[in-house]
């Protein structure tokens, strides 16, 4: 039998494992200084940092208090917050602020782009059913 959390336990490895690998790939620089949980601790100057706690408040209402529509109102606008950082141009490429330029998107970003998909998609699917 499957189970009902088994979205959610997907969504939250996509996102754990998204903390220990690069994210972006930066013009000049060492990319590889720049992991996920870098950007979790220290990313909150760009809007799409905001993605997190609501990805975070979707799970506890799903997981804890299991309100369905409020987990899949939450999980989408996580998502939707989350596309915002396509938006990120440039991003400091060393300890000392000086700035390079986003070329492209590294594990990382596709693992947390990922996560923050695969919840809302459950979620709508759960509410749907459950109706």
């Amino acid at each position: 039998m499957k189970s009902p959390y088994a979205p959610l336990w997907l969504s939250g490895i996509l996102y754990g494992v998204s903390l220990f690998l690069p994210p972006f790939v930066l013009k000049d620089g060492n990319s590889s200084f720049i992991l996920g949980f870098v950007c979790l601790f220290f990313g909150f100057s760009h809007f799409a940092w905001i993605a997190n706690p609501l990805y975070l408040a979707s799970l506890i209402a799903m997981g804890v208090t299991k309100k369905l529509h409020l987990s899949a109102i939450l999980s989408m606008l996580a998502f939707a917050v989350a596309l915002h950082s396509l938006t990120i141009v440039e991003l400091p490429r060393n300890e000392g602020g000086q700035m390079t330029s986003v070329v492209g998107y590294g594990p990382a970003f596709y693992l947390w782009l990922s996560s923050m998909l695969v919840f809302p998609v459950a979620s709508v699917r759960k509410l749907m059913t459950h109706v």
